[in-house]
């Protein structure tokens, strides 16, 4: 399995880093219910297709250079032989 950090839910992720010797199945502080105020776990979705982008309508300060390229005069660098 291919599982990422922000995947694992808190209460597994103290069992996974020994702050809790038994696992949340079986400890009996972990089986009660959680409180009403605590937010749901999300994963962290940085780097995918899910993850947020703001919608920006401030024009940007530096506009990209768009360089303009004329035609040379071949005559002047041939030499007459």
């Amino acid at each position: 399995h291919n599982y990422n950090a922000p995947q694992v839910p808190a209460e597994w992720y103290s069992w996974l880093s020994h702050i809790r010797l038994q696992p949340p199945t079986e400890d009996a502080v972990m089986q009660n219910p959680s409180p009403t105020w605590k937010a749901v776990s999300l994963e962290n979705l940085t780097g995918t297709r899910g993850a947020y982008r703001p919608y920006n309508m401030v024009k940007p300060n530096i506009d990209a250079w768009d360089p303009k390229v004329i035609a040379r005069d071949k005559g002047y660098c041939e030499t007459e032989g």
